[in-house]
C-alpha cells in the first residue's frame, strides 16, 4: 500500500486571501460511500471527521481510511479533517497520521488554552519538513465548544499576530449548548452572548473566517433559511453543515440578495458614485444617509451577489 504521508498534492494551494468558507460539510471518517461524495456537494470546505462522528473503538480504522482519502481528494475548495481533541489518547496519532502534502487543514475540537495552539503549531512544523511541505502549510479551523473556551477566546486568539496558521474560528454550538446546559429556542436568543463573544474576538485578532454551527433540523430548510440570515446579520462568515441538502441554501444564502437588497444596493452606489464625482463624500439616498463606509458595503455585497448569481445562471 502506498504511505499516503509520502504522495504529493493533486491540487494547487488554498488561496487563503481570497478563499471564503461559507459552508464547511462534515462526512464521518469510517464511512467510504459519504467520503467519497463530501467533495461533491459544491461546499466551500469539507471537513472528514474522526472526532464526534467516530466510536472510540473504530477510530483507528476511521484513521486509516481518512488518511488513504485525503490522499486522492480532490474537492471543490478546502480539504480539512477534524481530529480528536488535544490531550485526548488519539490527537498526536490523528496528526501524524493525516497531515500530507493534499492537505489544507484541520478543525480542531474543543479548544481551551492558548498553549494547545503553540504545541500544535510545533509538532506541525516538524510533519511539514518531514514531508516535504510548506511551512504553515496545514492551517487550523479553531473549534471554541465550551464555557471556558469561549471565556479564554481572547486569549486563545492572542497567538493570532505570531502565526497565520488560524483560517478560522468556529462556535461549536452543539457542544457548547450541552457544556452549558441550556435549551435554546429556535430563535436562539440564548446564545447572542457567546456568539457576539467569539465574533467580537475573532474581529480583534484580525482572523478572516467565523463560522456558526450547524443547522440540526435536516429537513427543516425554511429554519435554516432563517438560521444563516441570523449568522449572518451577527457577523458570521459561514457555517458548519451537518447534510448535503443544506450546502447549497447556506452557500447561496451567505451573499445571494433578494430583488429589494440589489435595488437598495445599486441605488447606494449609483448615488454615491455621482456624488464623489461632484466632490461630494456624505449624501442622502431615500431616508438613508450614505457615506464612504455605507456605499463600500453596499458595493461588496453586490460583487458577491454576482458572484453567487452567476453560478446559478442568474442576473
Amino acid at each position: 500500500m502506498t504511505d499516503p504521508t509520502r504522495t504529493g498534492r493533486l491540487r494547487a494551494p488554498v488561496a487563503w486571501d481570497d478563499q471564503p468558507i461559507r459552508s464547511l460539510l462534515f462526512a464521518p471518517g469510517n464511512q467510504p460511500r459519504r467520503l467519497g461524495l463530501v467533495g461533491t456537494f459544491g461546499s466551500d470546505a469539507v471537513a472528514l471527521d474522526l472526532e464526534d462522528a467516530v466510536a472510540a473503538d473504530a477510530k483507528g480504522d476511521a484513521r486509516r481510511l481518512v488518511a488513504e482519502v485525503v490522499a486522492q481528494m480532490d474537492p471543490h475548495g478546502v480539504l480539512a479533517v477534524r481530529v480528536n481533541p488535544p490531550g485526548s489518547p488519539w490527537f498526536e496519532t490523528d496528526l501524524r497520521s493525516v497531515v500530507q502534502p493534499n492537505l489544507d487543514g484541520l478543525v480542531l475540537p474543543k479548544v481551551e488554552d492558548r498553549n494547545v495552539l503553540a504545541a500544535v503549531d510545533e509538532l506541525l512544523r516538524e510533519l511539514e519538513a518531514s514531508r516535504g511541505m510548506a511551512p504553515g502549510q496545514i492551517r487550523l479551523i479553531v473549534a471554541l465548544e465550551t464555557a471556558r473556551g469561549v471565556d479564554n477566546v481572547e486569549e486563545i486568539l492572542s497567538v493570532h499576530p505570531r502565526t497565520d496558521r488560524i483560517a478560522a474560528v468556529l462556535f461549536g454550538s452543539v457542544d457548547f449548548v450541552l457544556d452549558m446546559g441550556i435549551e435554546p429556542g429556535p430563535d436562539e436568543l440564548e446564545l447572542l452572548y457567546p456568539c457576539g463573544r467569539v465574533i467580537l474576538a475573532t474581529k480583534a485578532a484580525g482572523v478572516p473566517r467565523i463560522l456558526d454551527g450547524p443547522w440540526t433540523l435536516i429537513d427543516d430548510l425554511a429554519g435554516l433559511d432563517l438560521g444563516v440570515q441570523r449568522s449572518r446579520r451577527l457577523g458570521f462568515t459561514g457555517r458548519v453543515v451537518i447534510h448535503p441538502s443544506h450546502v447549497g441554501p447556506v452557500q447561496r444564502g451567505w451573499w445571494l440578495l433578494t430583488e429589494a437588497q440589489i435595488e437598495r444596493c445599486q441605488r447606494v452606489v449609483a448615488a454615491f458614485e455621482w456624488s464623489l464625482a461632484n466632490d461630494i463624500a456624505a449624501i442622502r439616498v431615500g431616508q438613508e444617509f450614505v457615506d464612504y463606509p455605507v456605499y463600500q458595503q453596499a458595493r461588496q455585497r453586490l460583487e458577491r451577489h454576482r458572484s453567487v448569481a452567476d453560478d446559478k445562471g442568474e442576473t
